[in-house]
């Protein structure tokens, strides 16, 4: 078996490479790219449930792309918490205004980068990777000093995770794919008193690590790569590799 899965690896690249429209390079991937909106035009949207899981955030961002591509981006989404019931360090800014602690349990975004250096349009998609690390909390606060605050009251909404994403990157020469991972922050903090207002907003993102850029060649449903890749021997004479849509397979 890890002999036919070699062969089929080496097969597939070969007849990649020897499809018509693969002789143009292939586009940088997103590792190294950082998304930063330093504060959100609008303010996130929460539903907190104290102790317990189902508390969401949801927010929408804009700002600069830099790294790979640079321009602008814009994404948009909702992140779900697990239990809010983990104590906080004293000196955090949870720990000030009374909050628990909890982890991201989904995270469920869009996003598009429109970059002028290199041309190119990226569009994509994240979702959780592991709820590991990062640290959540969501609620509102009453009497507590923060943000150089006395007896302040107002709503602090924040959380981080690793996520996974999946890319359509756009240029001259023409569409790809690239999948990866990286690091998500949210956060958007407002605290008041009768005399004045303080808060703090936005999100950064980190792509950290592709899996690699590939063509995003037309093909049919289920195949991911296109008809060059749709029928291929391997294994013992005769055998067939069978697209899964392929109507000789039961599909569409």
């Amino acid at each position: 078996m890890r002999f036919l899965i070699t062969s089929a690896t080496v097969l597939c690249t070969a007849l990649i490479s020897a499809a018509p429209g693969f002789a143009q390079d292939l586009p940088n991937s997103l590792q190294g790219e950082l998304l930063f909106d330093p504060g959100f035009a609008e303010p996130a949207q929460a539903t907190c449930t104290d102790g317990g899981p189902g508390s969401t955030i949801k927010f929408s961002g804009d700002g600069a792309a830099t790294g790979p591509y640079n321009g602008t981006f814009v994404e948009s989404g909702t992140i779900t918490l697990g239990g809010l019931d983990q104590a906080p360090f004293p000196d955090s800014f949870a720990g000030q205004a009374g909050l628990q602690l909890g982890q991201a349990t989904e995270v469920d975004t869009s996003f598009r980068i429109d970059s002028l250096v290199p041309p190119a349009t990226v569009t994509g998609t994240k979702t959780i990777f592991i709820p590991t690390g990062g640290e959540a909390f969501c609620g509102t606060f009453t009497g507590r000093d923060v943000l150089g605050l006395e007896d302040a009251d107002g709503e602090a909404y924040a959380a981080s995770s690793n996520v996974n994403y999946e890319a359509t990157i756009t240029t001259p020469a023409g569409r790809f794919k690239d999948t990866g991972r990286g690091a998500l922050f949210v956060q958007d903090i407002s605290a008041r008193t009768p005399s004045i207002g303080r808060g703090t907003s936005g999100m950064g993102e980190f792509f950290s690590i592709s899996n690699g850029v590939l063509p995003d060649l037309p093909g049919k449903p289920g195949c991911g790569i296109g008809d060059v890749m749709n029928h291929f021997h391997i294994g013992p004479p005769g055998q067939d590799f069978i697209c899964p849509a392929d109507p000789q397979n039961g599909g569409g």
